[in-house]
């Protein structure tokens, strides 16, 4: 319900095909569509932030890109050589 409101898909909260878990499982598939189609007009941040109010959990999936442009993933980054050869890898082992 929460999630509904919060994105402006007030009316799904009254429809019958999504008003019980049961029924939004068997209608699983058009509920992903509308939800997707109307998540797609906003900002992930603000989702994000708008979702929280209303103590809807969601979290932000990165890129890999995004992952490692963050200055702690950054510290995860083994460069060496290696029989000649520059390598890059990425720690397997990270916690202490």
């Amino acid at each position: 319900l929460n999630l509904c409101r919060s994105i402006g898909l007030d009316l799904l909260v009254k429809n019958e095909l999504y008003s019980n878990n049961v029924n939004r499982v068997k209608n699983r598939k058009s509920l992903a569509v509308l939800i997707s189609k109307k998540v797609e007009d906003w900002n992930a941040n603000e989702l994000i932030n708008s979702l929280h109010l209303k103590f809807v959990p969601v979290a932000k999936i990165n890129t890999i890109e995004d992952v490692f442009n963050d200055p702690k993933a950054q510290s995860l980054i083994l460069e060496e050589q290696i029989n000649g050869v520059n390598t890059k890898r990425v720690k397997t082992v990270v916690f202490k």
